[in-house]
Formats: C-alpha cells, sequence, structure tokens
C-alpha cells in the first residue's frame, strides 16, 4: 500500500506571509519602508497578490483591500478552493470579531488546520496544526521541528509548539514518532488520561477507546499518568504514577499503568509493520486478526461461528488487500466466506472437503 507524504505546501508559506502582513495592518501604518517591502512581495507573484486579496477580503480589511487596490486590480470574487481526493473544500474562512484566521487545507490523504492571531509576524509558529487520515490511509508527516510522525488508520492529532515545549494531542488512532532531539524543549505527547515524554527517540502510542498503548522502538521515554483527558489542550496536570520505559518496551493504561512488558526485537517489528503497509500475523487468533483487519476497511467483517474465533492465524499481508486476506483464509485454514450485498463479509464454520 502506497503511503502518501505531507510536507508544508508552498501555498500555506504564502498564507502566512500575507496573513502577517494583513496582522501588521491592523495596527499603525506601514512605514515607508515596510511599503516597500509589501510592494515588492506583492510584485513577486501572482499568487502572493491573489492569497493576499482572498485574505483581505475575508478579513473585511478595507485599509488593506485599499493598498491592494493601489497597486494591482483585485480579482472580483475572493474565493479559494483545494481539490482533495473525492471533491473541492473550501479552505478559508474568518471570525472577524476576534481577528482570528482558520484554514483548513486537504493534501492527499491528510488534513491539517492552522489558527493565526492578531499577533502573529512572519517568525511565529502557528498556534495549532490538525492532522488526520480516513479509513485505510497511512501518511508521514514532517513537522517543523524535524521530527517525522506516521499516522495509521482512522488517526487525529493536533500539534501545539512554542518556545517551552512541543505538545502532540493524539485524540483518535495510532502514530510512531520519530523525534528530533531538542533539550530544551522537551517532546510530549498527551493521549487519553496520560502523556509520553521524550528528548530524541522514536516510540509508538495508540489510543483505543480510553485505553493507551505505548510501545519504545528507540531509546527512552517517560510515562506519566493522570485523571483528566489530556487531549483537551488543558494546563500540564502530572500525574500520579510514572514510568521509564527503554526499548523494546510496551506500557497500556486507562487511568493507571497496568499492563507492562519488553518486546523480542522480531516482536517489536511485527507490532510496527503497519508503518511499511504490512499486517503481520503469528498466531493470532482469528477474532484478534479480523479486529485489526476492520481498522482499516468500510467493509465489515464478521465472525458469525463462534466456534473459528480462536483458530491460530499465521501470515504476511499488505494492508487493505481485504480480498487476498479472504482468499488465504478460506484455501490455507478453511474459513468460508460470504460476502453479503450490504458491504459485509462473514465468516464461518470450516469448510470440509468431501471425497
Amino acid at each position: 500500500m502506497k503511503k502518501s507524504i505531507l510536507t508544508f505546501p508552498n501555498k500555506a508559506r504564502i498564507q502566512e506571509e500575507a496573513a502577517s502582513w494583513l496582522a501588521r495592518m491592523q495596527g499603525d501604518p506601514l512605514r515607508d519602508e515596510e511599503r516597500e517591502r509589501l510592494e515588492a512581495w506583492l510584485r513577486s507573484s501572482k499568487q502572493h497578490r491573489e492569497i493576499f486579496a482572498q485574505l483581505a477580503h475575508l478579513w473585511n480589511d478595507m485599509a488593506c483591500m485599499t493598498v491592494l487596490g493601489e497597486l494591482f486590480p483585485l480579482p472580483g470574487k475572493c474565493e479559494a478552493q483545494v481539490r482533495g481526493p473525492d471533491r473541492h473544500r473550501h479552505w478559508f474562512g474568518a471570525t472577524v470579531a476576534s481577528v482570528a484566521l482558520v484554514a483548513t487545507l486537504l493534501v492527499g490523504a491528510v488534513s491539517y488546520t492552522f489558527l493565526r492571531n492578531s499577533e502573529l509576524t512572519s517568525h511565529t509558529e502557528p498556534v495549532e496544526l490538525v492532522y488526520q487520515t480516513r479509513t485505510g490511509q497511512l501518511s508521514d508527516v514532517t513537522l517543523k521541528d524535524g521530527s517525522t510522525v506516521t499516522l495509521n488508520t482512522r488517526s487525529h492529532m493536533r500539534v501545539r509548539f512554542d518556545e517551552h515545549r512541543r505538545s502532540i494531542y493524539l485524540v483518535a488512532g495510532e502514530a510512531h514518532f520519530e523525534v528530533a532531539k531538542d533539550r530544551e524543549r522537551p517532546f510530549v505527547v498527551y493521549a487519553g488520561k496520560g502523556q509520553v515524554r521524550a528528548v530524541g527517540t522514536a516510540f509508538n502510542v495508540r489510543l483505543h477507546g480510553d485505553r493507551v498503548g505505548v510501545l519504545v522502538s528507540e531509546g527512552t521515554v517517560e510515562v506519566v499518568t493522570n485523571n483528566t483527558a489530556s487531549t483537551t489542550m488543558q494546563e500540564e496536570n502530572p500525574g500520579p504514577q510514572t514510568l521509564t520505559l527503554k526499548e523494546g518496551g510496551s506500557a497500556s493504561f486507562a487511568g493507571a499503568i497496568d499492563d507492562t512488558s519488553y518486546l523480542p526485537r522480531e516482536k517489536l517489528e511485527q507490532r510496527l509493520a503497519w508503518r511499511k503497509g504490512k499486517w503481520m500475523f503469528e498466531g493470532e487468533t482469528l477474532a484478534e486478526v479480523i479486529r485489526e483487519v476492520n481498522r482499516y476497511t468500510d467493509t465489515k467483517i464478521e465472525i458469525v461461528d463462534p466456534g473459528i474465533a480462536e483458530l491460530r492465524i499465521g501470515g504476511y499481508f499488505d494492508i487493505g488487500e481485504i480480498d487476498g486476506l479472504m482468499n488465504v483464509l478460506q484455501a490455507g485454514f478453511g474459513v468460508q466466506v460470504d460476502r453479503t450485498g450490504d458491504n459485509r463479509i462473514q465468516l464461518s464454520g470450516l469448510v470440509t472437503t468431501v471425497h
């Protein structure tokens, strides 16, 4: 399965520059040298002018529109769309009362959002970024600090960096983090009722309901649990329990940490095979296999015969290749596979061969 890779497009950078100019113009009039720089920036690219006009129009700022109008004719209608995988969507909205700008872009399999306020400058970072994947999609994300994140199917992650901390909020799904070293700014992943802290390391976090699983693939992390939902972006609330995990370490928690272990290298690779677009099963029950596979497909796969739920399954499959998996179950494990007309697959009793 081919993964889409998200990087920040040039248009996003132009948006930030345009929004920065608009924010500057909310206060005192531009000095001559600032006006000259703005004029040079606008003249350097048609896209600069179009995006500036769009934001000025949405921001309802007549001063900005006047400056632009003195330099270039404005488009008759300031509306922008970005082509998504399935349809066109608007990518800008504005709240004039709070002078806040909210933009949403769809790039391939991932959507992200950033918020800027009237205090932004060309050197500030977005207040918040949001990344999402849909069913069956995997995406690689490169963050501003050089850290990389691989998002699994049906995942939702919010990112907030400031001068003191790099904060990640895993709202749903699963993500693997490879953290760029920065001892001045800890890298903290909030999930469920806990958090995972790292400086320069690699680890996996999976959120299932209110339960969080952590797996360390490199280096060391500190797992801290607490009694409040971390994804609400409240102030840090250190939890009552702390655990240090090294490479191969695995832990899970809902409120308190209740399951820890260390995995051998081969088991660790199996657990993280999803990053390469693979399912690896080595003796899991059929019930466990189907539960995992259902995360990646809109087709509902059901075991209708409890007698086969404990059947042990082994194999190496491409994520999303449901037909291939079903063929192996039927031919190699004797499972009856029935496809219904309502986007369902039902698995029942072992097929017996009559000679």
